[in-house]
């Protein structure tokens, strides 16, 4: 338990022999990460340009940006790309790609 008031620390410590934080960060995550290929439409690719500069990137036509990325939560990238409208898209792998159309499925039905 964490008790108010927190202060920062001066102090240095080492960690232990052995210790991997990436093995760790698995654990929160619960999947191990894969890569995913998310295109930018000619709007959004300067997000890609800004915050993945060392991605794997590909021209796509029409000033469209197809980027490689890392991805360790996949319902987290879904979620994250919903967040950009209609200015991404996930390309691959095509299972990452259903997992999105599932859950964006209820909103596209048309109504009877």
């Amino acid at each position: 338990h964490i008790r108010p008031p927190v202060r920062m620390s001066t102090d240095e410590f080492d960690a232990p022999d052995g210790f991997d934080a990436a093995a760790h960060i698995d654990k929160v995550t619960g999947s191990e990460v894969e890569t995913v290929t998310v295109r930018f439409d000619r709007d959004l690719r300067w997000w890609a340009e800004t915050n993945a500069p060392g991605a794997a990137a590909t021209e796509a036509g029409e000033g469209t940006l197809d980027v490689e990325m890392p991805a360790g939560n996949i319902d987290e990238l879904v979620s994250w790309a919903i967040g950009f409208g209609g200015g991404v898209e996930i390309l691959a792998p095509e299972a990452v790609r259903a997992r999105l159309l599932d859950h964006l499925a209820p909103f596209l039905q048309e109504e009877k």
